[in-house]
């Protein structure tokens, strides 16, 4: 009897298994033919992650709201994955869905999510619900942290990764989204009153100034909103942390084999800078170049001259990024396209030798961000082929390359960023030593391999859910 008993058992689960992965085929199908999904290229944003709290400093322990915002669209399924410094922050307790959506799909436990820093939530809408799906802003869980930093006054971040997270509604429909990074202020202090002489005698404040930091003479002198206008984006993806990976690279030297990462920065003050209409600056006499469009809508640039260890035009390019270190708090939306300069050996920039004179290579891609930006923080952007087909249309082998960043947004869309010293921006290429062809050129920010990656995580994590749960 009790042979037949763990027959009848094993037979089950084998059926419930065979019915798990037959849901989860046709569903990874849908969102494999939806790619704008994580680079989407229209122009408004059908839904948003919002973190919210109470109380953003830290300690006593904090609880952060995890929303999401569909508008008209009836919410089927949401995947979140949040990044935090494990080393100043914590979960206190296990994460606790709400019964908005009542099928939980992944959940990362306490345990895994603190020696990670990351978190993983997918949740979706319960069959019984389907009749009744939420729409506008509902809550998925509630999450509690607490502080492990002992620093005064230290911060920290909650950030969203948008590339591993997705909302889809009941058609299904996966929804283009926006989202914005939390804040925490860990163990604060009151800064102490400072008196100060002034020609009517001594006087304190105890808070700082409100008023904004004056422009240099080489800004625009005309300031944007702060307001930032709600776009669609293909993100960057945000690194916490004031510095890439170190690296020992440096110029010259034997071309790469085998699989790798180098990394190439700029030599000298006229490998980045920025073209403004008929203005044209770089690093050597100016302090506050920028990203995006400046004063000129029409004719904004950066352009950035990397070099390094030489990259042989035979290696597979599997990944390159571009490294941009905020150089102070901003938020507004930008939007620019970039491309690789077409030459093997690009010259430095100069007034007679500017970006909007240099011919671009076929394979460009797009971005527009409406996210705060925080003052030493690295912002990377996706490269890969850009620098591809870079690598590809030289002979021999390669140790500088230039990109050019266009404006494509609104008069004095920009963000200013870092162009001197150790936080420069930084091009890190991944490779391997066998040669492939280069596949063409990308347009409107659309690239397979980040969206069939996640896809088919989330196709194992599925599986493996089912798994576990019949395992016995």
């Amino acid at each position: 009897m009790l042979k037949k008993y763990k027959r009848s058992k094993i037979e089950a689960r084998k059926i419930v298994y065979l019915v798990a992965t037959l849901i989860a085929i046709p569903v990874v199908l849908i969102l494999i033919s939806r790619p704008s999904i994580f680079f989407p290229s229209a122009q408004s944003v059908q839904s948003q992650i919002i973190l919210t709290s109470a109380n953003n400093v830290m300690p006593p322990n904090s609880v952060v709201s995890l929303e999401v915002d569909t508008g008209t669209h009836q919410l089927g399924f949401a995947q979140v994955t949040l990044l935090f410094d494990k080393d100043k922050i914590q979960l206190a307790s296990e994460i606790k869905p709400s019964d908005v959506l009542k099928t939980v799909v992944v959940k990362s436990t306490m345990q895994e999510a603190n020696a990670s820093g990351v978190i993983e939530l997918s949740l979706g809408l319960a069959t019984q619900d389907r009749g009744n799906a939420p729409t506008g802003k509902s809550l998925l869980a509630t999450l509690q942290f607490t502080s492990k930093s002992s620093a005064t006054n230290d911060t920290t971040l909650i950030s969203i990764d948008q590339a591993n997270s997705q909302i889809v509604d009941q058609t299904p429909q996966a929804l283009t989204m926006s989202g914005a990074n939390f804040e925490f202020t860990l163990n604060y202090v009151a800064p102490t009153a400072a008196p100060t002489n002034s020609p009517g005698g001594i006087q304190g404040s105890a808070s700082p100034s409100s008023s904004p930091t004056q422009q240099p003479t080489e800004q625009p002198t005309e300031q944007p909103t702060s307001i930032p206008q709600e776009t669609a984006t293909a993100r960057p993806t945000f690194v916490p942390g004031p510095t890439l990976p170190p690296t020992d690279d440096t110029q010259g030297g034997t071309p790469s084999q085998g699989n790798g990462q180098v990394t190439w920065t700029t030599q000298t003050a006229q490998d980045i800078a920025n073209e403004d209409g008929s203005r044209y600056f770089d690093s050597g006499n100016s302090s506050n170049l920028f990203i995006g469009t400046g004063a000129s809508s029409a004719s904004s640039y950066l352009g950035i001259r990397f070099s390094g260890p030489s990259l042989s035009s035979t290696s597979n390019i599997k990944s390159a990024k571009v490294g941009i270190s905020a150089s102070r708090d901003q938020w507004i939306g930008v939007s620019f396209k970039v491309s690789a300069e077409k030459t093997k050996t690009p010259l430095a920039f100069s007034s007679g030798s500017r970006m909007s004179q240099r011919s671009p290579l076929t394979a460009s891609k797009s971005y527009s961000d409406n996210i705060k930006w925080f003052g030493g923080e690295i912002y990377y952007y996706d490269v890969t082929e850009q620098v591809k087909e870079a690598v590809k249309a030289s002979s021999g082998d390669v140790n500088s390359l230039a990109l050019i960043f266009q404006g494509q947004g609104n008069a004095y869309g920009r963000k200013n960023i870092v162009s001197s010293g150790q936080n420069s921006p930084k091009l890190v290429v991944d490779y391997d030593g066998e040669s492939s062809a280069y596949g063409g050129s990308v347009g409107g920010g659309s690239v397979m391999d980040p969206i069939v990656e996640p896809v088919q995580n989330f196709f194992t994590r599925f599986i493996n859910f089912f798994r576990s749960r019949f395992r016995r």
